[in-house]
């Protein structure tokens, strides 16, 4: 796997990728979208993002915000993504993002420390039917979720990206191996 690498979605807006290209960079993890399988939750810049990856030769990535609140949700956030990758040259894999950074979860009733064997389900779901399409399929969560809620024993046999912001990467943080991304 390359070693320098950068995660972009809309929030970055319209990416300059010559310019990304230049700087160094050697690989992209790009937001495919939220949710389930709904246009309207693609990522505005997924598709751009994807052809000028191709167009550069930047192998990249793509990640699927998760918004599942049941297991059945992981199923139509799956084929969500899948519907983006489909044709496209995504070579690092697809990612499942588990973090709830803007609350969605939360605001709507789900307790996550409650609830780690539905969320690490809905993990197995979603990695397991992107897998059965021919991809990679991991894991994106923090530390905490890791450690806290996602139940790692049944989740080793997926790579995992774990969000470990301002520092340097450390090596099997999570104890008992796997793989891991580090952006």
């Amino acid at each position: 796997m390359p070693h320098k690498g950068i995660d972009v979605s809309h929030n970055n807006g319209v990416v300059d990728w010559d310019k990304v290209k230049k700087a160094g960079t050697e690989f992209a993890i790009i937001r495919a979208g939220f949710g389930g399988d709904s246009a309207k939750q693609d990522d505005k810049q997924a598709e751009r993002n994807m052809l000028e990856c191709e167009r550069l030769q930047i192998p990249y990535g793509l990640y699927l915000y998760s918004y599942a609140l049941r297991r059945e949700q992981a199923c139509t956030e799956a084929v969500h993504v899948l519907r983006l990758a489909k044709g496209r040259k995504v070579s690092l894999g697809i990612w499942y993002d588990m973090e709830d950074a803007d609350g969605y979860k939360k605001k709507h009733g789900l307790d996550v420390r409650r609830e780690g064997r539905m969320m690490t389900d809905c993990c197995e779901i979603f990695c397991s039917e992107v897998k059965e399409k021919g991809y990679e399929a991991g894991i994106y969560a923090s530390l905490d979720y890791f450690k806290n809620i996602l139940i790692q024993d049944r989740l080793r046999k997926f790579p995992f990206w774990l969000a470990h912001w301002g520092a340097s990467p450390v090596k099997d943080l999570l104890g008992g191996g796997g793989k891991q991304l580090t952006l």
